[in-house]
């Protein structure tokens, strides 16, 4: 009987350490907001993201550089921010698989002065763009030049280059390059999308009542 009040009082020694370590863990692990904030390129919540094919997830010698949405084909795709269509291309062939030709129809965006970011591969301030690839034939809105505002429909979902599924690929890349007027996916990647690519996790506003979280 002796041994209960003791034990009782053990217990109670052992909360302070015991909530100065969850205090230690709160502190490690917060809630992320990036410098620069966008929308989300696909507004239906099913299939949010392909949980197995992550950003920098390696497939053979590559690693991912962006996000891949599933969702149904021709399913809308949004501008994340406002911006202008530097580059596109659209007449590939719906379905049709082609390690060749990666990107398969795709839009490449160039984003207002406001989405200016630090590039520290280059210690410079860059230009933010954007990629939405695996896009629908013939489905992409707006031209090269045009301006787009943010939320506005430019293309459909389908899965279209190196694809095995249809789904939305989508890249942020920083480029401090001043010729903005030849940065093009294709035929030549002088957008350097490979060694310029972030997290576009880091940058998607989250989903309504959740957040983004990460491990200092």
């Amino acid at each position: 009987m002796n041994n209960i009040p003791r034990m009782v009082r053990s217990g109670r020694n052992l909360a302070p350490a015991i909530l100065l370590i969850l205090l230690s863990i709160l502190a490690s692990t917060r809630s992320s907001k990036s410098a620069h904030q966008v929308t989300r390129p696909v507004s239906n919540y099913v299939n949010q993201i392909n949980q197995t094919y992550l950003w920098a997830t390696e497939s053979g010698t590559q690693k991912h550089r962006g996000l891949d949405f599933p969702n149904s084909l021709n399913t809308d795709v949004y501008a994340v921010a406002d911006g202008v269509v530097v580059d596109l291309y659209e007449e590939f062939e719906n379905g049709v698989n082609d390690p060749e030709r990666p990107w398969g129809n795709y839009v490449l965006i160039r984003h207002s002065t406001a989405l200016q970011h630090y590039d520290q591969t280059s210690s410079s301030v860059a230009k933010t763009y954007t990629i939405y690839a695996h896009l629908a034939r013939n489905s992409v809105v707006p031209a090269v030049g045009d301006s787009v505002a943010t939320g506005s429909r430019i293309a459909g979902i389908d899965d279209t280059g190196n694809s095995s599924s249809h789904h939305l690929h989508f890249q942020v890349v920083l480029n401090p390059s001043a010729d903005l007027d030849n940065i093009k996916l294709e035929p030549i990647n002088t957008l350097d999308s490979e060694n310029r690519s972030r997290n576009p996790e880091l940058w998607l506003a989250p989903y309504p009542g959740t957040g983004t979280a990460i491990r200092c």
